[in-house]
């Protein structure tokens, strides 16, 4: 079947593979969805087919190979892992670009049975997660600065100093809330808490203050806890969201200032080019003990090990 699809490009490098959980048969039939063990790590790819996080369909029709047959397909639902054959006037995807039409049964781990074959490139606005975010590729999730299997470790920031993790964010997404973990020992003697979301200049020698949270007016911080705060001010007042404005790096940091500093989550390793631009973090960075003023700039410095945060 030759269709009218013209932006489709493949993909530089090998996606995961996933296989059948329920046949399809050799005929097409109306709103025809297809059943798949998974489509985690299935994504989209820009013009260069360089892979992407935004989900497969979000710019326009995909095809995927299912046995020998490429069949061309709308829609995926990242839910319940089925995707939708895609059909217009012109006929349908299956036996897409000269392959043969046929019957395919469940497969199973280890198979390789269905792959991406080639994305409509990346375009619009991407509400979805980062490459390194780890979850479903629909959830709360718009940013994390590492992969949470990769927090194998710790650090204790000074108190009232920031330490910043990069983030990679697309123009359009919205955040809400600062998440960081603390680990094994407690905050005490607590005078100080707040997040905030930066931007760098172009040498990534300073970054400037774009979203805060409000002081949380903590007193203590337990250990082995989640803390999440919300956006509180924005360039234009009092917000509760941050709308992306362009793709890019940003950095996000928490400041806390205490007698006794916790120990917060992070990859245990310093990373050897971790001074390379960009910088994976900034630490030791002197900050206040209440939110800063929006449109503050700070001058990047130290380096250390990446602290785990998450943008929700």
């Amino acid at each position: 079947m030759t269709l009218p699809v013209n932006n489709l490009v493949a993909p530089l490098l090998t996606e995961p593979t996933t296989w059948l959980v329920g046949p399809i048969a050799s005929t097409y039939k109306n709103n025809e969805t297809i059943t798949l063990y998974s489509l985690k790590g299935l994504y989209q790819v820009d013009s260069s087919g360089n892979p992407t996080t935004i989900p497969l369909g979000t710019s326009g029709p995909f095809v995927i190979q299912v046995d020998s047959e490429q069949i061309l397909c709308s829609a995926a639902n990242y839910n319940d892992n089925k995707v939708t054959i895609y059909a217009s006037s012109q006929g349908n995807g299956r036996g897409y670009n000269g392959t043969t039409i046929a019957k395919h049964e469940i497969g199973g781990y280890g198979s390789g049975q269905v792959f991406v074959v080639s994305t409509s490139v990346q375009g619009g606005v991407s509400s979805q997660i980062q490459a390194l975010a780890y979850g479903s590729a629909i959830g709360n999730n718009v940013a994390e600065s590492l992969p949470r299997t990769f927090v194998n470790g710790n650090i204790t920031p000074g108190s009232g100093t920031l330490r910043t993790a990069a983030v990679y964010l697309y123009a359009g997404q919205v955040v809400s809330n600062i998440t960081f973990c603390t680990y094994t020992t407690a905050g005490a003697t607590v005078t100080g808490t707040w997040a905030g979301l930066f931007t760098p200049n172009a040498n990534y020698s300073t970054f400037t203050l774009v979203a805060a949270t409000a002081q949380q007016n903590l007193t203590s911080l337990a250990a082995s806890s989640y803390f999440t705060w919300p956006i509180a001010t924005v360039a234009s007042g009092a917000s509760t969201t941050y709308t992306v404005p362009a793709t890019g790096i940003y950095y996000v940091g928490v400041c806390i200032t205490a007698t006794t500093m916790p120990t917060i989550a992070a990859n245990g390793m310093t990373p050897v080019a971790n001074s390379n631009n960009p910088p994976l973090q900034a630490a030791t960075i002197t900050g206040s003990a209440n939110p800063a003023t929006i449109g503050t700039t700070y001058s990047t410095g130290g380096s250390g090990s990446v602290v785990y945060y998450a943008l929700t």
